[in-house]
């Protein structure tokens, strides 16, 4: 992968985590912002499934050679996050709640069961067949329900073969069940095009003509409200009750267009990338390649910790009314989670060693696995 595209990947990420926060901070429930740039945050959570697969894809291809390799790396991304993610929306809300009940006792909180809810999420089984168990208010929680997933059944299908294989996918399809499968494509399109990218050639003229056309198509999209659309065809043939059961996937046939959309923008920057690598220096100069690099790096934290933060500082600021809040509780809630990712998302390194001397005892000894 070139380092443009390295870059331009790491960027993407970065403003899809943005675009989720923003959309978020400007619901009527924190008190509307300023800064609201309309609702892209599902949009950006398939921009999350896309880049997944091409990583996932990438990092098996040149680096993670085993199932243990891949599993330690996979485990140790996710739950240096998640697990903190988890601990401290329980004290948010617990706290944020003393403050401001209301807030905290509609539907976008869910409390019963603490315990149990805790370890369904810890175990990522929140979203599995036609449950979505949220943990308490941190709903943007639900993607990493999919991704494991698809983690799951990726490795079952590169790290095994015959028998064990079969095996392997079926299970862990049984166990996903039907919201996440519908998804699957979305997160198999970022693998597809890394392969693809590989071993073709694409001329330069097909790549400008890749890139607007996922610019002309997103706009069609939106300005068609395809998501809308897709969410009614599925009431249509499944029926409104099971619509609403398939959760978080019910605009399956939208989010398929839209993965299309990503990866040829992604393809079409793939074959530009020579053309721009030269300013990488000119980025490296005025150390906005480092600043791309550093927020990237703070993407996943962003991501999981800034619903609850929302939550709880608007409820702790409740009595400070001033049409300024909003755009303050926005602006420290960022400032946190950059501070949490250094506890966290980038202290991975730490948690991968603890899985790492753990997995040897379990896999003592493994064959490597080539694409």
């Amino acid at each position: 992968m070139s380092g443009a595209m390295s870059l331009y990947l790491d960027l993407v990420r970065f403003l899809a985590a943005v675009t989720v926060f923003m959309t978020h901070a400007a619901f009527e429930r924190f008190g509307g912002s300023g800064l609201a740039i309309g609702n892209h945050a599902h949009e950006a959570v398939m921009v999350f499934f896309v880049l997944s697969g091409f990583v996932i894809a990438y990092v098996v291809d040149q680096k993670e050679k085993t199932f243990r390799h891949y599993t330690v790396n996979r485990m140790a991304r996710l739950y240096s996050v998640a697990l903190p993610a988890l601990l401290l929306v329980a004290v948010f809300d617990l706290i944020g709640g003393i403050f401001d009940p209301s807030l905290y006792s509609d539907y976008c909180c869910q409390y019963s069961y603490p315990v149990i809810r805790l370890a369904i999420n810890a175990l990522f089984l929140n979203e599995i067949w036609f449950e979505s168990v949220r943990p308490f208010s941190n709903a943007p929680y639900w993607s990493l329900g999919y991704e494991f997933w698809y983690y799951v059944l990726f490795a079952g299908y590169f790290y095994f073969s015959g028998t064990k294989r079969y095996l392997v996918l079926l299970v862990s399809s049984l166990i996903a069940g039907p919201s996440i499968l519908l998804l699957l494509p979305v997160w198999l399109m970022g693998v597809w095009l890394y392969r693809f990218l590989k071993n073709s050639r694409i001329r330069e003229f097909a790549g400008w003509l890749l890139l607007i056309a996922s610019v002309v198509g997103y706009g069609f999209y939106r300005s068609m409200d395809l998501h809308t659309h897709a969410m009614e065809l599925t009431a249509q043939l499944f029926g409104s009750d099971g619509a609403h059961a398939l959760q978080w996937s019910r605009a399956f046939w939208s989010d398929w267009f839209l993965g299309l959309l990503i990866c040829m923008n992604f393809a079409g920057f793939s074959v530009l990338s020579n053309r721009v690598s030269g300013w990488l220096t000119s980025l490296h100069d005025l150390q906005l390649e480092r600043a791309i690099r550093y927020f990237a790096g703070m993407t996943f934290s962003l991501y999981l910790f800034h619903y609850p933060l929302l939550q709880f500082l608007t409820a702790v600021s409740r009595g400070m009314e001033s049409q300024w809040r909003n755009m303050v509780v926005t602006i420290v809630v960022f400032v946190l989670a950059g501070l949490l990712s250094i506890f966290t998302e980038r202290k991975k390194g730490v948690v991968r060693r603890l899985l790492d001397r753990v997995a040897r005892m379990i896999f003592p000894i493994e064959k490597r696995a080539e694409w």
